[in-house]
């Protein structure tokens, strides 16, 4: 069905798009619709529009609350100077007045002056004092620093003198440890008392309480178990069978006499080595101790010795065994 003009005139003033496929039903449906929600909207503009107005009135009628208001204050204070100008005093009285005005401020200022002078006075003695404690405050400081530092320099000095005392003292300790285990191990028939000291000298301890060194012998566990002293300590050691080695023979020649204290001459080392081989697997093909050899580094490593001491020891232990079976 075809759609009139003046229907499709106003769908066009209403914004509406309109087609071939539109029926006319539903365009009349269309125009409807937005002419109801112009409608509304125009109301709705309406009432804004009132609130606005309102608003607006409101504010002028602050406004004119304001400048009544405004129109009272001067008023009163017209009103005010017309009080004080009707009770205001002649021209004589003004100038008594004046002069009483400025005798006063005169007076005023002479007393402000005098105290300005005074304080000026007062803060000028004030000042030169806290210079002059402040001088002494900063001398006082300084023969106070000049002292610590002195003190600080005698410390320093004393340290270092009792640091070198207790090193005296130490290596005194340790050269009479030194000598008094030489002299026993000389005591005790050791064939080097020398290497004995290099053996032993780092097994005591310096003990402050009985002032003299110890050995503290543990056990296994570290519990303590025993204490000697250097002559018990080299004693027990040149008298193990393992350090026979260590020690001069009983065994004395006189010509040729035999003088043997001991009845029989004990050589476990010896028989033992021979038993297992050992001494002939130790030895170069020229007869001497092979340094490299794993039983000579672990024997040397045992006794605390250098493989080149030890291997001396042995030499001479094999040189007075020699000797004692010659003899037999």
């Amino acid at each position: 069905m075809k759609i009139s003009e003046e229907m499709l005139k106003k769908a066009k003033e209403l914004g509406l798009e309109v087609d071939e496929d539109t029926e006319e039903t539903d365009l009349l449906k269309l125009i409807k619709e937005k002419e109801d929600e112009v409608t509304k909207k125009k109301d709705k503009d309406k009432d804004k529009d009132a609130d606005y107005w309102k608003e607006e009135a409101n504010k002028a009628f602050e406004a004119r609350d304001l400048a009544k208001k405004e129109r009272r204050d001067v008023q009163k204070r017209l009103k005010d100077i017309e009080d004080e100008l009707s009770s205001a005093p002649d021209k004589s009285s003004v100038e008594t007045m004046q002069k009483q005005l400025d005798s006063l401020t005169k007076y005023k200022e002479a007393i402000e002056k005098e105290r300005e002078e005074r304080d000026l006075k007062d803060k000028t003695e004030l000042e030169r004092k806290d210079i002059e404690f402040n001088k002494k405050l900063e001398t006082l400081r300084k023969e106070m620093e000049e002292g610590l530092n002195e003190h600080k320099k005698e410390l320093v000095a004393s340290k270092e003198t009792l640091e070198q005392k207790e090193t005296q003292i130490r290596s005194l300790r340790k050269s009479n440890l030194s000598s008094e285990v030489f002299q026993h191990a000389s005591k005790f028939g050791a064939y080097n008392p020398t290497q004995i000291v290099k053996l032993l000298s780092d097994r005591f301890e310096w003990d402050e309480d009985l002032s003299k060194f110890v050995n503290y012998i543990k056990n296994d566990k570290g519990k303590l178990v025993d204490e000697l002293n250097v002559e018990e300590t080299v004693k027990s050691f040149l008298e193990d069978d393992e350090n026979d080695n260590l020690v001069k023979s009983k065994v004395k020649i006189d010509g040729l006499h035999r003088k043997d204290s001991d009845a029989v001459i004990k050589d476990k080392d010896k028989d033992k080595d021979k038993k297992d081989g050992l001494v002939q697997s130790m030895k170069t093909a020229d007869g001497k101790y092979d340094p490299t050899h794993p039983a000579i580094i672990k024997s040397a490593e045992e006794s605390r010795l250098s493989v080149e001491d030890y291997i001396e020891v042995r030499e001479m232990r094999d040189s007075k065994m020699s000797k004692v079976r010659d003899l037999k």
